[in-house]
């Protein structure tokens, strides 16, 4: 049985040529940025990158209070 994660997504902006994704993942927050997608792609991509590694991989990784 996997284990359940917790997501909020913190905001979703435009970045350059993408979009940055800033979400707390189980109270820790984590940012990425997709360049070249659109919002919808990058959100889906950060969804992607979340259940296969559990985080996104950029700074801040912060905890939550």
């Amino acid at each position: 049985m996997s284990k359940l994660i917790e997501i909020k997504v913190k905001s979703i902006a435009p970045y350059g040529k993408g979009f940055q994704v800033n979400a707390f993942i189980d109270g820790i927050e984590s940012e990425m940025t997709f360049y070249g997608y659109t919002k919808k792609d990058a959100i889906e991509a950060a969804k992607k990158r979340i259940e296969r590694d559990g985080r996104l991989p950029h700074e801040p990784y912060k905890e939550a209070n």
